[in-house]
C-alpha cells in the first residue's frame, strides 16, 4: 500500500514536472535544483522499496517537492524584478529622449539666438577712443580768412565775403536750432565742413580725411552736411 501512495506521488511529481511550459528565461540553476530533486525521488524510491515504510523517508518527499516549487518561485520572482527594473530603465529612457526633444531649438530660434549674438559682438575688440590732433578748420576761420584769402579760397573754394553771405541767408534757419540742451556745432564750422567735402574728391574727401582738418567725428561730417545742404535749399534762400 505504501508502495503504491509512494508510485501515485511519484508519478504526481513527474506529471508537474512535464506540465511546467519551457521558457527562455529558466535559468541553469533552475534546471539543476529539478533535476536533483527528481534524482532524490528515484534514491527515496528504491530505499522504500527495499527497506518498507520510514517516517522520516514520507516526510523527505514534500520537502523535495517543495524545494522544486520554491526554486521556480524564487526564479520567477527574479525574472518579475528583472523586468521591472527593465520596465523603469525603459521609462527613464524614453523621458530623456522626449526632454531632450523638447529642449532642441527648431532652426529658426538657431538662427534668431546666432544672429543676436553675433550683433552683440560685432566689435571683437575694445572700442578706445581715437585721440585727434589739433584742427587745421580754426586756423582757415580765424587766421587765414582775415590774413590770407587765397590760402582760405584754397581750402574752401569760396572767397571770405562770399562765406559771410552764406553765413547770413543760413543763420536763421530753423535746422539749426533744436530743443536739446547740448549745444550744435557753430554755423560757420558747418559751413566750412560742408564747403570743405564739396571742393575736394577722391581720398582726400573722405570722412576720416574730413573729420581730421575739421577736428570733429565722421558722423559730424554727415550731420554738417546735411544741415548745410537743408537750409540751402529752401526757397527763401535765393
Amino acid at each position: 500500500m505504501f508502495a503504491l501512495d509512494s508510485l501515485s506521488e511519484l508519478s504526481a511529481a513527474t506529471s508537474l514536472t512535464d506540465s511546467i511550459p519551457d521558457s527562455e528565461t529558466t535559468t541553469s540553476s533552475s534546471l539543476g535544483s529539478w533535476s536533483s530533486s527528481e534524482s532524490a525521488a528515484e534514491s527515496w524510491m528504491s530505499d522504500s522499496e527495499t527497506s518498507g515504510s520510514d517516517p522520516d523517508t514520507e516526510e523527505a518527499m514534500p520537502s523535495l517537492l517543495s524545494m522544486g516549487n520554491g526554486a521556480w518561485d524564487s526564479d520567477d520572482e527574479d525574472s518579475d524584478e528583472g523586468d521591472g527594473i527593465s520596465d523603469i530603465e525603459a521609462d527613464n529612457e524614453e523621458s530623456d529622449s522626449d526632454e531632450e526633444e523638447v529642449a532642441r531649438p527648431s532652426p529658426q530660434q538657431w538662427v534668431q539666438t546666432t544672429l543676436e549674438e553675433i550683433y552683440a559682438h560685432r566689435y571683437e575688440v575694445p572700442r578706445n577712443k581715437l585721440p585727434r590732433g589739433p584742427a587745421y578748420m580754426c586756423h582757415v576761420l580765424t587766421v587765414q580768412k582775415d590774413c590770407r584769402p587765397d590760402h582760405f579760397r584754397q581750402s574752401l573754394r569760396v572767397s571770405p565775403v562770399t562765406f559771410d553771405k552764406i553765413i547770413a541767408k543760413i543763420s536763421d534757419d530753423p535746422v539749426f536750432f533744436n530743443k536739446s540742451n547740448m549745444p550744435q556745432q557753430p554755423i560757420e564750422g558747418q559751413l566750412a565742413i560742408t564747403l570743405f567735402c564739396f571742393g575736394h574728391y577722391g581720398n582726400s574727401a573722405n570722412l576720416q580725411n574730413i573729420a581730421n582738418w575739421a577736428g570733429v567725428g565722421k558722423g559730424m561730417v554727415t550731420i554738417a552736411t546735411r544741415c548745410v545742404m537743408t537750409a540751402i535749399l529752401y526757397p527763401h534762400f535765393i
